[in-house]
């Protein structure tokens, strides 16, 4: 009796939590797409109410978080106090985090890097361009009893900053900033050394700003007329105005982030109305969300298919 209760719980609380979430919608973007060596690269999470009725979510897990890489830092998507957010229909919250290059260690290799954003179920992903940065934090376990002049020639070696420091039980505890080589670069060195008790990354997610859409909502760059009809059964078409020449993408995704299409990926110019159509017989019956990228301004939505 006690397991069938929790089935039904468990499929109650599941098809809950897909009815709230289908009517919100995720995007991401970061303040420009080529950074330079040591530069923040500052991701923002956008998170909307698509849907009629209002969303509140009351929950420990249901909070904002990034992925860079294979990195995901350990601030967690569940952390030891309660987060209340009531999201209206049509409204949004943005979270912003400044990933600073000094500090966390990223990115680990030049070229392109993968950023996911993440609120509870929802994700979307974007990709910018930097050089690999030599340098990072470093959490220190120092034994206790070590001469501090060897201490002290390991933090010259690898050009370390104390920026802070306590005594604990067995060993001293410190936090270094590094440069000249990766943090990872500077564990192995020094893996196994007899006066260090460990040596970790420290990338504590820090410094997050959330601002809901009273607050400050984003400038626009752009006009955009959502898909009509909207549910269609055999085509839909939206259309795009820019004040300034950029490159736009306009995509479709279903309910869990997977791409199912691109509509349009080029320019479109000032003065010009970019009509793009969305075909009914490219997907399934269901809901989608289409995406709309340019270089400075992000917008989605939902659509519904019927077949």
């Amino acid at each position: 009796m006690h397991m069938k209760r929790t089935l039904i719980l468990t499929i109650f609380l599941c098809c809950f939590s897909q009815q709230v979430f289908s009517q919100m919608t995720t995007e991401i973007w970061t303040d420009k797409q080529h950074y330079d060596f040591g530069e923040t690269i500052e991701l923002s999470l956008k998170v909307t109410n698509s849907g009629i009725e209002e969303v509140k979510l009351i929950s420990a897990c249901n909070t904002a978080w990034f992925q860079f890489d294979d990195f995901t830092p350990p601030f967690g998507p569940c952390v030891l106090y309660t987060h209340h957010f009531s999201f209206p229909p049509g409204s949004w919250r943005t979270w912003t985090f400044p990933i600073r290059p000094n500090e966390y260690g990223l990115p680990e290799f030049s070229g392109e890097h993968m950023l996911i954003g993440k609120f509870s179920h929802l994700s979307d992903t974007t990709y910018v361009q930097a050089p690999r940065y030599l340098g990072g934090r470093l959490s220190i376990g120092i034994v206790n009893g070590s001469d501090p002049a060897v201490v002290d020639t390991i933090r010259q070696d690898l050009n370390a900053s104390v920026i802070r420091s306590s005594q604990g039980l067995s060993w001293w505890y410190e936090i270094w900033e590094i440069f000249g080589l990766t943090v990872n670069e500077a564990i192995d060195r020094y893996d196994g050394h007899p006066d260090i008790r460990y040596m970790e990354p420290d990338r504590i997610l820090h410094d997050v700003t959330s601002v809901a859409i009273e607050d400050e909502p984003r400038p626009r760059t752009a006009e955009i007329f959502p898909p009509y009809p909207n549910p269609f059964r055999t085509s839909s078409k939206l259309s795009i105005r820019v004040s300034t020449t950029q490159k736009v993408r306009v995509e479709v995704i279903d309910l869990l982030g997977r791409r199912k299409s691109i509509l349009f990926d080029g320019l479109v110019f000032p003065g010009d109305t970019k009509q793009v159509v969305l075909r009914a017989d490219e997907y399934l019956s269901g809901r989608y969300i289409y995406r709309i990228r340019g270089e400075t301004f992000s917008e989605s939505g939902m659509i519904v298919v019927l077949r």
